[in-house]
């Protein structure tokens, strides 16, 4: 029997050895991105990761992949409509739903999203960009952030 368990153990550590620990993920981010994704709302916030500050609005993964959807599409398909367009614009945009159709759970959250993103370099230099930015990044690699976006002064 104890030999079973050790077994179960063993595969379970391997099926999650690729995954990063949960200490390593900031639980709170996790939970101010599932009530973003509930409210439907967006929120100012700043990222640092890397030594770099990435700040913008954050966005459910819901709405990023909907609007990363429509772009990918717009830049393919121009503006002609048609079946495939549409099918291939729902295949991304349901790409965050669980097996069950659901939005994850706040521990099941692994990537933070964006829309508006601006960067600021770690030696100060911003990196200017002329559109709407959507940017998705791991929650286990945010050093530290901030409710508020930065804005040109």
């Amino acid at each position: 029997m104890d030999d079973d368990i050790k077994a179960v153990s063993e595969q379970d550590k391997d099926a999650h050895a690729d995954q990063p620990p949960a200490f390593n993920r900031d639980g709170f981010l996790q939970l101010v991105s599932v009530f973003i994704g509930e409210s439907g709302d967006g929120l100012p916030i700043t990222l640092s990761i890397n030594g770099m500050l990435v700040s913008g609005t954050i966005i459910s993964s819901e709405a990023y992949f909907a609007e990363m959807a429509a772009s990918l599409a717009s830049t393919i398909y121009g503006n002609v409509k048609t079946p495939r367009r549409a099918e291939f614009e729902q295949s991304i945009a349901d790409m965050p739903k669980t097996p069950n159709g659901e939005p994850p759970l706040a521990h099941e959250l692994q990537f933070i999203h964006l829309r508006d993103a601006k960067f600021l370099a770690a030696n100060g230099e911003s990196m200017n960009v002329t559109s709407s930015v959507l940017w998705r990044g791991r929650i286990s690699k945010v050093a530290g952030w901030s409710l508020g976006a930065f804005s040109k002064a």
